[in-house]
């Protein structure tokens, strides 16, 4: 009989039942989808990344030959070698020019590290034909048989023909970095003017357990070539097995999980709430119960069933559809990282904790509830539930209300006369919403942080030489072209930190971006360029071998202070400098000495830059279009040239879906906080059915009695709005704070008042749904059922 019961209490308080199902369902849904994405992306990094085989090190050469492919491989613990280049250049599009990275292959069939899979079209590609990565390709607006044109430094232009496609998921996306990433054979290279040697030296290691022991090798291998009169340039390792923006991609997974495990403790809280809720409401009934020799385990077995049935029909909702949005979850993610979801299968081992969650959180929360509701007396019990007692406070403040009239009075005062619902249904409607304007927020303090480029910078565009000039010549140039407002000459070279005097290995990636470091040699008096100065001061003329780092640079080297010494490797020489400054730059960085102290210092793989501000006439385009030609005319190569609003796209571009993922759960948590009021309201308007019929006995119309109910979720929405914007000041701080570690500087605090504004629209939409199924089922009560109502 006890089973009947249940069963009988469950379709009477059906829809209760069904928004705790459907809370413990969106919040499943959400970890499901989450971790199953987070087991999708870890094991697909192996496959993509880990399965190009992508090399240990690679060592920088002026020309590798056969010689030095021998005296690397008889080196004790290298597996293999092999010759490649990777070349900085050009594409055209339309009438401007965009970088591009040029990997030359000896033998496309014969390819052993760095691997990369044909997409489209031929492969290997026909004799005098080239691949393009697939990104690179809508990037660049190029089509699979047709041309694109291509140059190196000061060398003709040429055209190729795309016959294939390919994807390289060791590189970074194409549309990230605002890179173009085209392939060909040394024999197709050639046409492009650029010697026709390879120069890095590509190891892998037999032991690639730690990152000491690939250093410790890629380093004996340089001094076996050094001490055979080769030129070691740089020795590149970067971390062993790590994708460019892994570690971007598995902080942002761990952080989406962990918002909706904490969307599950939000549904578990609800879950608890209605159940102590609808155990008061039963109280009278546990009594009889126990009168006639019901035992306190029997009520317990039959409530503890129940929570078993809710988690169970949760997980037959949130479960599938979870699993379901999580190989898109992870697609995105995908986007982000460049590589190929080759199984969309999700781990077995997310299944199982899902399911022991979901199967876990309603038993866990509504545990105390059924522990207390089987153990009372049957004294207790028959006693019944207490009355609802307002206290003088909210007399005061219902009473102020009175000429604003009885719906908004009526709807004040039901909505604090439950205070502990009251705030359960703001708290969960206020996370979600805190959450919404956080990520707004914080998407909007990246976007002002990227600015700064558009501001800190006032050239428009810089260049990088491809071989180096004097520079009466680059000044004869650039005052030829005619466009030229201003300019400044600069210089750079690749360094890293050097500590005990041995050959220094760089964190670099093949695509000679990612975990790069350089030195600059900067104008003393910079009018082009404005560094914010976080600690110390800029260089000055009478500076020798002062020092200005980066923040980025700084924060990595925690132990640096002020006028230490520090010493950096260039060409594999130590130089020692001291430190007088540290600046925040975005969107660049590295170390800044003065031109003179730089000249001194720099091997002969240094770049020359220039940067330049065009005249107002034609604009940035046909600024860098008149000093291209003017360039080429002096026979000048440039081997990149990057403008700042390609710059900022590139900045943009590596926030967008993190910020979109942490929208959508921002959305999910608030799904559970309108399901949350729509289940309080559901109960006060059951507790108040007498209260109601009432109210309709002396005059108030269904309408009227709709407002009231509406207009009692409305209040709860604005007081959680309230509270949202007071939780999302300090996430927004925590989220500043957090972005030093990703961009080298505190994200601006800054709060969205689009978001703030948007997230009260939505919150409002929220309490008017949850709030009009109750209200109408209300305004139709008739007055005699409603006062028979116990």
């Amino acid at each position: 009989m006890r089973w009947i019961k249940l069963m009988r209490d469950f379709a009477a308080e059906s829809g209760r039942s069904f928004l705790m199902i459907a809370a413990i369902g969106v919040a499943l849904f959400g970890l499901s989808a989450m971790l199953g994405a987070y087991g999708i992306v870890t094991r697909e990094v192996g496959v993509n990344y880990i399965g190009t085989n992508p090399a240990s090190a690679t060592i920088d050469v002026g020309t590798v030959t056969q010689e030095v492919l021998d005296i690397a491989r008889a080196v004790p613990g290298i597996a293999d070698v092999e010759a490649r280049s990777v070349v900085t250049g050009q594409v055209r599009i339309g009438d401007a020019w965009m970088r591009a990275l040029i990997f030359v292959v000896d033998d496309f069939s014969a390819m052993r590290m760095n691997l990369f899979t044909p997409v489209a079209g031929d492969w290997p590609p026909r004799p005098g034909t080239i691949l393009m990565e697939r990104l690179a390709k809508d990037l660049v607006g190029a089509s699979l048989d047709g041309e694109v044109t291509f140059k190196i430094g000061a060398n003709p232009a040429a055209s190729f023909v795309v016959s294939g496609l390919v994807h390289d998921t060791t590189l970074a996306p194409a549309w990230q970095e605002q890179t173009a990433y085209a392939y060909m054979t040394m024999d197709t290279f050639a046409r492009l003017g650029a010697p026709t040697v390879f120069e890095e030296l590509r190891l892998k290691m037999k032991d690639e357990s730690t990152q000491a022991a690939v250093d410790a090798k890629a380093r004996e291998v340089a001094e076996a070539l050094t001490a055979s009169g080769m030129d070691v340039h740089a020795i590149k390792a970067p971390p062993v097995g790590q994708h460019p923006h892994q570690g971007q991609i598995a902080v942002g997974l761990l952080m989406f999980l962990t918002l909706t495990l904490l969307g599950l403790v939000l549904a578990a809280i609800l879950v608890a709430s209605v159940l102590a809720a609808s155990l008061a409401r039963q109280s009278r009934e546990i009594g009889i119960m126990k009168a006639v020799g019901a035992r306190s385990g029997q009520i317990a077995t039959m409530y503890v069933g129940v929570l078993l049935a809710l988690g169970a029909l949760s997980l037959a909702i949130g479960l599938p559809l979870g699993a379901m949005s999580a190989s898109g979850l992870a697609g995105a993610m995908a986007q982000t990282m460049n590589f190929t979801i080759t199984s969309s299968a999700v781990p077995l081992w997310v299944y199982a904790s899902v399911i022991a969650g979901g199967l876990a959180t309603p038993l866990l929360a509504g545990l105390p509830s059924v522990i207390r509701a089987s153990r009372v007396s049957v004294r207790e019990a028959l006693a019944g539930r207490e009355a609802v007692v307002e206290g003088k406070s909210l007399g005061r403040l219902t009473s102020r209300l009175a000429a604003l009239g009885p719906t908004i009075q009526l709807a004040t005062r039901n909505a604090f006369r439950r205070r502990s619902r009251l705030i359960l249904s703001v708290a969960l409607l206020a996370v979600g919403g805190g959450l919404f304007i956080t990520a707004l927020s914080a998407r909007e303090g990246w976007r002002d942080l990227a600015a700064t480029v558009l501001d800190d910078r006032h050239y428009d565009a810089e260049l990088r030489l491809s071989q180096p000039v004097s520079d009466a010549d680059l000044v004869a140039a650039l005052g030829a072209a005619g466009t030229v407002d201003s300019f400044e000459l600069w210089s750079t070279e690749e360094a890293t930190f050097s500590s005990d005097g041995a050959i220094e290995v760089m964190r670099t990636y093949p695509d000679k971006g990612h975990g790069s470091f350089a030195i600059f040699g900067a104008p003393t008096n910079t009018a082009l360029m404005t560094y914010p100065i976080v600690e110390g001061r800029w260089l000055l003329p009478t500076d020798h071998n002062g020092l200005v780092l980066s923040q980025q640079a700084f924060r990595k080297r925690g132990d640096l202070r002020i006028g230490d010494p520090v010493v950096l490797a260039i060409g594999n020489e130590p130089t020692s400098w001291t430190l007088v400054g540290v600046v925040r730059e975005i969107g660049g960085g590295g170390a800044y000495v003065s031109r003179a102290d730089f000249d001194r210092v720099a091997s002969s793989e240094a770049q020359q830059m220039v940067r330049v501000k065009f005249t107002a006439a034609g604009g940035a385009v046909a600024g860098l279009a008149a000093l291209d030609a003017s360039l080429d005319e002096a026979g000048i190569g440039v081997e990149r040239a990057t403008g700042l609003t390609a710059l900022y796209e590139a900045l943009i571009g590596h926030v967008e879906v993190p910020v979109m993922m942490l929208i959508i759960a921002s959305i999910l948590l608030g799904s559970i906080g309108g399901l949350g009021l729509a289940s309080m309201i559901s109960i006060n308007v059951v507790e108040r059915t007498r209260e109601i019929g009432v109210l309709k006995a002396i005059g108030a119309t269904p309408a009227m009695i709709v407002r009231i109910i509406v207009g009692e979720g409305l209040m709860t929405a604005f007081l959680s709005w309230i509270a949202a914007i007071l939780l999302a000041l300090p996430l927004i701080e925590v989220i500043a704070i957090l972005g030093a570690s990703m961009f080298g500087t505190p994200l601006p605090y800054l709060v969205s008042m689009p978001a703030a504004l948007g997230w009260l629209a939505l919150v409002a939409i929220i309490a008017i749904v949850a709030s009009t199924i109750p209200a109408t089922r209300a305004g139709r009560l008739v007055v005699r059922e409603a006062l028979s109502y116990t």
